[in-house]
């Protein structure tokens, strides 16, 4: 995440444009970047201004644009510097939630495989069938389950986890 603040460090960041301060060229306070007055465009002192906030830094006159963003190299000026890298902590934050997701499939396509290996110790599923009601309700209860339990969305939040793809499916099978 890179910003650009009224002093070489980065001031604190904000989550949304409304908290988001401006302010006037005395540094007081006078709108935020959804609302602001006219003479109200300059950077506030202790903030991150990110690209195409259009804020102006006070000392320097710079503006944060996106145009600017794309013309330099991020970290080569004081103009703009990486203060947290939020996109990495997401990913891996998504990437544990797809890896649970997929670790409690795998337990049950392996609780599945444990079942037909033990009817099949001796017989080949060829040679005796599958005949059991039973077992075949048991199997298609838990698929639809787990499918269930992985695609409906309000359990995916209280579960920690997240839908799978199809090949996600696949590293399980025996």
């Amino acid at each position: 995440f890179y910003c650009m603040g009224v002093t070489d460090s980065c001031g604190q960041l904000t989550d949304e444009p409304e908290t988001l301060p401006f302010c006037d060229s005395d540094g007081n306070v006078c709108g935020a970047f959804n609302d602001k007055a006219v003479d109200c465009s300059y950077m506030c002192e202790g903030y991150c201004y990110w690209p195409g906030s259009n804020a102006v830094n006070p000392n320097t006159s710079q503006v944060s644009s996106f145009t600017q963003f794309k013309t330099e190299t991020p970290g080569s000026s004081a103009k703009y510097q990486q203060c947290v890298n939020i996109g990495s902590q997401e990913a891996a934050h998504e990437a544990l939630r797809h890896a649970q997701g997929a670790f409690f499939v795998s337990i049950v396509i392996g609780q599945i495989a444990g079942l037909l290996v033990c009817k099949t110790r001796w017989l080949s599923i060829k040679s005796q069938g599958m005949q059991n009601k039973f077992m075949l309700f048991g199997i298609g209860t838990e698929v639809m389950l787990v499918l269930f339990l992985c695609y409906c969305e309000p359990l995916n939040v209280g579960l920690g986890t997240r839908n799978l793809r199809l090949v996600h499916f696949f590293p399980a099978i025996p």
